[in-house]
């Protein structure tokens, strides 16, 4: 049997049938975007032969955060004293998924959910009426949203849904689904990648509040911690750190001593579950189940987020033993001001310095060997109480040393 080995995205002749570029759904201060990581581009699958046959069908998903995911439950079962201005980006979100026939995908707002809450009946209680609210919005009535802006389930669509997936009722269903998606958070190993991502995060803090070396200097130290401390780097987590010692994220990750610990702390876990969010779609191309692949978007209602989505473009997905390696976009995106602020010696070429970045990004892919769990959280515990000693610190805080 010839495996697939690498999804090729930069490489594609193909222009997106889905989407090609981000889109934003405006109405008042209220926006919905949809971001795009494939740069209007078709990804397709390329086999152990360099052959690009393999054909699937792509199916495009928009993966919701969870502000999302609240507004779209909001305009389901609420609509009298949600904003109007809320309702109406909904509602355009909702004639795009429609007239495009696109899925949605919970997933991100389940993991989210689970994360805050380890009683499954809790995390049960709380996810099924939104998940319920999205089958829901799945299975409207196409035609009468166009028309007269209304939500109305068409019974054709919701007899069939049920037959086919063998549920007795919408609110089986979405049980079912919430139960599901608590299995994958549960085996799958997300919080551990989420927990990579915030050691990062920390360290590029730290660097950034205790080095004065040049911001080319910072990012060396950056990927030298992520080969030795981590055994693999994280190319994404690795491409923010050129804009923000560049000074181009500033309001990124604010370290300052006026700043208490637990509210830097909380703003650098804010940004991971932002990366995560950023990251699945990759996560989904690696899996390939009865010759359908899902083509995911994510999908928010943060601004800060939008942009953080906008720096990144996936150029190919590397699947070694059903592992995704992500080898983004760098160097091509790259704004003016962050190559001029790198502060490289005279007569250094920036496209030089990125392609040795990039060599070592890419010898680390093939040998990775990431740290143990429990090693990790030891590494995340020293970079915290580093950290602790740059930030204000709270007494009525209780931080465990």
């Amino acid at each position: 049997m010839i495996k697939p080995i690498c999804w090729e995205i930069a490489g594609s002749p193909y222009e997106s049938s889905a989407l090609t570029k981000s889109k934003t759904f405006t109405s008042g201060k209220h926006a919905l975007c949809i971001i795009d990581q494939f740069n209007g581009r078709q990804p397709y699958l390329i086999d152990e032969k360099l052959s690009p046959s393999l054909q699937f069908k792509l199916i495009p998903t928009i993966i919701l955060d969870s502000q999302v995911a609240s507004a779209l439950h909001s305009y389901r079962t609420s609509p009298a004293t949600t904003p109007r201005s809320q309702i109406n980006s909904t509602i355009k979100l909702l004639w795009f998924l429609a007239k495009s026939n696109w899925d949605y995908n919970p997933f991100f707002y389940c993991l989210e959910s689970a994360s805050k809450s380890y009683d499954y009946k809790k995390y049960l209680n709380g996810v099924t009426p939104t998940i319920r609210s999205i089958i829901e919005l799945q299975l409207m009535n196409d035609e009468k949203l166009r028309r007269e802006n209304t939500f109305e389930i068409d019974q054709k669509k919701m007899r069939s849904f049920l037959s086919s997936k063998g549920f007795c009722s919408i609110l089986d269903a979405a049980e079912k689904r919430a139960q599901y998606y608590w299995e994958q958070t549960q085996e799958a190993g997300y919080i551990t990648q989420l927990q990579f991502s915030y050691a990062v995060l920390l360290k590029i803090a730290l660097i950034k509040n205790q080095s004065k070396q040049p911001a080319f200097k910072k990012i060396e130290k950056l990927l030298l911690f992520m080969r030795r401390e981590l055994g693999c780097v994280l190319a994404r987590e690795f491409h923010l750190a050129y804009y923000y010692f560049a000074g181009s994220l500033p309001r990124l990750i604010i370290v300052e001593k006026n700043i208490l610990f637990e509210d830097v702390k909380k703003n650098l876990l804010a940004t991971t579950w932002d990366i995560f969010l950023l990251r699945l779609p990759e996560l989904l191309l690696s899996s390939v189940t009865n010759d359908e692949v899902v083509i995911g978007y994510p999908c928010t209602a943060e601004k800060d987020l939008k942009k953080l989505g906008a720096l990144f473009n996936i150029e190919r997905v590397i699947l070694p033993q059903d592992i995704p390696i992500l080898l983004p976009a760098i160097g091509n995106i790259f704004l003016p001001q962050v190559r001029n602020a790198l502060g490289l010696p005279n007569g250094a070429s920036f496209d030089e310095f990125v392609q040795k970045q990039e060599t070592e990004i890419s010898e680390s892919a093939h040998n990775r060997k990431p740290i143990s769990v429990r090693r990790l959280q030891k590494l995340i515990d020293r970079l915290e109480v580093e950290l602790l000693g740059i930030c204000k610190w709270d007494p009525a805080d209780t931080i465990c040393l």
